[in-house]
C-alpha cells in the first residue's frame, strides 16, 4: 500500500486541482508530493540492488525530510482552505 499510494498521491492531487497549478502552497505540497514519490521510485531501485545497500541507507536519510515538509505543506494547505 505505501508505494501503491506514494505513485498514486500526485495523480490524485494533479486531478483534485483540476490539471493547474494554482496558489503558491498547493503548488508547493504537489510539488512536494512529486519529490517525494520520485525518491521513493528511487529508493525502490537502490533497495533492490545488492550493490546499493550503504547507498540505500544513505537514501532514507534524505528521503524522510522530504516527507516532513509534504506533510507540513499538506497541513497548511488544507488549512488555508478551510479558514480562508
Amino acid at each position: 500500500w505505501h508505494m501503491f499510494l506514494g505513485l498514486f498521491g500526485p495523480i490524485l492531487i494533479l486531478y483534485h486541482c483540476g490539471y493547474r497549478l494554482g496558489a503558491d502552497n498547493s503548488n508547493m505540497a504537489l510539488w512536494s508530493m512529486i519529490t517525494v514519490a520520485v525518491s521513493g521510485v528511487i529508493g525502490r531501485y537502490l533497495h533492490n540492488r545488492e550493490q546499493f545497500k550503504r547507498l540505500f541507507s544513505i537514501w532514507h536519510v534524505a528521503h524522510l525530510p522530504f516527507v516532513f515538509v509534504l506533510i507540513i505543506t499538506a497541513i497548511i494547505h488544507i488549512l488555508a482552505v478551510n479558514l480562508y
